[in-house]
């Protein structure tokens, strides 16, 4: 999931927390996208289950590598 912080009705925080709660989506890889490149909204997207953070301005190639490295990471407790 590609997710960004600032969205118009609900905070991209808020949508993580839906995702994390939910069993289905435990293991969903979530990368968060945003303009917020302060240590404190990255700790709290951290914290709230995000897998990755990158923020604007990014290149395509940085979106992809991250995205890419996302999808070939093991996914916990797998075997």
């Amino acid at each position: 999931m590609v997710l960004d912080l600032n969205m118009p009705d609900m905070h991209g925080l808020e949508v993580l927390g839906f995702v994390r709660a939910n069993q289905k989506f435990q293991q969903l890889p979530v990368l968060v996208l945003t303009t917020r490149d302060d240590d404190g909204s990255r700790t709290a997207a951290m914290q709230a289950g995000a897998t990755s953070y990158l923020t604007k301005p990014f290149t395509p190639q940085a979106l992809l590598t991250e995205a890419r490295g996302l999808i070939e990471r093991p996914v916990e407790g797998a075997r």
